[in-house]
């Protein structure tokens, strides 16, 4: 395999990495308020850094044992740091993002060399799925650094056998960690590649090896940091809430209908990953065909490695129930590499129909940017009836530098710069922060709503939260909001009193009917997409004739 250049990334260069995902994953990270899942995990920290358990996490101050504690850990670390606030709770979704991107350079510079490194890592933070997860506060991204630095240890320990034991402790470690960030997941995904790559070369017994068995004890190791007190502490629930119902029951039925097709992750990859997804496709075609003729075995053992790294955990999200655009993240990192890859191996050729297929998939993924933000307005202006106004500069200013990098890749003579590529997608993440994220944020963040509905509390009116799907608003409330379960619990006003409620569109009927059997009268005040803060009047007071 040819190297794009000698040598593997300089610190100018990770630094350089580390700049492009300071642009990409901050701007503007703070600004947008909390979406319904971050605000229950920034809640759940908040509870942590207040509180002091630092083993059993709480949820308006009950067990909240449905995700494991890393998240918590160090969100609760940012806002003690930082304040309260959202900024502080992305952060560390933020940080992960950045490690992934550099050791994704790191590893892919040493494989094939600093020109692949860079644009391995560049392709990685300038991806719209993985630049828009690691601006969110939650666990995926935590979950995804710590795959891929755990994967890239195996496979350094694969390749190095002097200093394997070394590199398999370091990948167990990292495995441990990323169970402590979303769950056995994160150790089972490492485990399931390493043992199809290992299947595929014919190399099984490495997995049952002095070094990998004492890589699995340091895994485990620390992964007990937390599991065995948080078991000790809660027992039978912690094993009922977190394994039965939050892992296990994923696999066989979907958790909250968030069901799919065995299909459904194939158009989620295709535009998350753009513009990478079509050179993407074309090097996985080229690899098919590969197989289907069968060719001799690769080698180099890192293309097996790459695809054992993508397809593995790609083909276990798609066969399990249960389905998020987040699960796939994983598959990122391998994604990234191999299109590098590709690149220095197109770098390296002379023309030739291999040479001009790659031009054509790579025209191909800058102009489908524009296309994709072109739907931006309109998707916008549908959904929450938000005028195109300015929208419009979003696929205007796409435009400008899909076009760059498809021109550059369709002059015969021209040579392809990845730069361009890296530019296209990074202005097609920042336009869709600012032109999609930030409008649609007054209507998907109950923020400003609950904002309203506090300031009238504190002005001595009576509140009170009704029908479900309000969790978006705990963390702005701190749980202090009366929620009862049954509507017929919420407080009753009094003659010539008001009750201000929040409620969701579809519960609002339920409202009505309970309103109706009181004699109460309804009136909104304000709606924001399907939240609505409503004026819960009490009857009229009774004027008795005189005597």
């Amino acid at each position: 395999m040819a190297r794009s250049s000698r040598g593997n990334v300089s610190w100018i260069g990770l630094a350089g990495l580390a700049g492009l995902c300071l642009l990409l994953f901050g701007y503007r990270l703070g600004g947008p308020g909390f979406w319904t899942d971050e605000s229950i995990y920034a809640q759940t920290a908040r509870e942590m850094a207040s509180g002091g358990d630092w083993i059993s996490p709480t949820l308006c101050g009950k067990p909240y044992l449905i995700k494991p504690v890393l998240y918590h850990w160090l969100a609760s670390a940012s806002f003690h740091l930082l304040g309260e606030n959202e900024l502080a709770g992305r952060l560390p979704q933020a940080f992960a993002g950045t490690l992934g991107v550099l050791a994704v350079a790191l590893f892919a510079g040493r494989l094939f060399g600093k020109g692949a490194g860079m644009l391995a890592g560049a392709s990685l933070a300038a991806s719209p799925g993985y630049a828009v997860g690691s601006r969110v506060a939650g666990m995926d991204v935590l979950l995804t650094a710590g795959i891929t630095l755990s994967l890239c240890c195996f496979f350094l320990g694969y390749r190095e056998p002097a200093r394997r034991r070394g590199w398999f402790l370091a990948s167990g470690l990292c495995a441990g960690v990323a169970a402590l960030a979303k769950g056995p997941v994160g150790a089972a995904i490492p485990a399931l590649v390493a043992l199809v790559f290992l299947i595929r070369r014919r190399e099984i017994r490495l997995a049952v090896s002095s070094p990998a068995l004492q890589g699995a004890a340091a895994g485990l190791v620390a992964a007990s940091l937390w599991y065995v007190p948080v078991w000790m502490v809660n027992g039978e629930r912690f094993t009922r809430v977190f394994w039965l119902e939050n892992n296990l029951a994923r696999i066989s039925e979907p958790v909250s209908d968030h069901a799919g097709p065995v299909t459904y992750y194939v158009p989620v990859f295709f535009l998350a990953f753009l513009p990478w997804s079509f050179p993407f496709a074309l090097a996985a075609i080229r690899s098919l065909l590969r197989v289907a003729r069968r060719a001799p075995a690769e080698t180099d053992p890192s293309k097996e490695f790459l695809w054992a790294w993508f397809l593995a955990p790609f083909v276990f999200y798609s066969l399990i129930a249960t389905k998020l655009p987040g699960y796939l993240l994983p598959v990122f990192p391998p994604a990234a590499i191999l299109v590098a890859r590709e690149w220095s191996r197109h770098r390296a050729s002379r023309g030739g129909a291999t040479d001009r297929g790659f031009r054509i998939a790579c025209a191909l993924g800058a102009v489908s940017l524009p296309g994709v933000a072109l739907a931006v307005p309109f998707l916008l202006q549908n959904r929450y009836g938000i005028p195109p106004g300015r929208i419009w500069l979003f696929p205007a200013a796409s435009f400008l530098f899909a076009a760059a990098a498809a021109l550059s890749a369709l002059l015969v003579r021209g040579r392809m710069r990845s730069g361009w590529w890296v530019a296209a997608g990074g202005v097609f993440v920042l336009g869709l922060v600012r032109f999609a994220i930030l409008p649609a944020e007054p209507y998907e963040s109950m923020r400003e709503m609950t904002g309203r509905l506090t300031a009238l509390r504190d002005a001595g009116h009576p509140v009170a939260l009704s029908g479900e799907h309000l969790k978006g608003t705990l963390f702005y409330t701190g749980c202090s909001v009366p929620h009862p379960r049954d509507i017929n619990d919420l407080p009753r006003p009094g003659t010539g009193s008001s009750l201000f409620c929040l409620v969701k569109e579809r519960f609002r009927p339920d409202l009505e009917a309970w309103a109706a059997r009181g004699r109460f009268t309804l009136r909104t005040v304000e709606s924001r997409g399907p939240l609505s803060l409503v004026e819960v009047s009490g009857p009229p007071a009774e004027i008795r004739p005189g005597p």
